[in-house]
């Protein structure tokens, strides 16, 4: 699972997964472009978790204090 990055110098919201190969997922809705998130597997409700990041855009620093969980399918927005 892999979500975001960057194409030199736009932040994209992309989501791939692998299953041994890389796939881009098609999505109706993704977190916001963001660099320096943290990501992890809960395995007990078997989600992709994805939390905070910023986003750096000329003088601009957005900083993200979000959750959003994928469920192999879809994101959602927690909280």
């Amino acid at each position: 699972m892999f979500g975001g990055g960057d194409s030199g110098s736009t932040a994209l919201n992309e989501t791939w997964e692998w299953s041994g190969a890389w796939s881009k997922k098609a999505v109706a809705i993704a977190p916001p472009a963001r660099a320096m998130a943290q990501m992890a597997f809960d395995s007990a409700c078997k989600l992709v978790v994805l939390y905070g990041g910023e986003l750096q855009t000329g003088q601009n620093l957005t900083q993200f204090y979000d959750t959003w969980v994928w469920d192999g399918q879809a994101w959602s927005k927690v909280g």
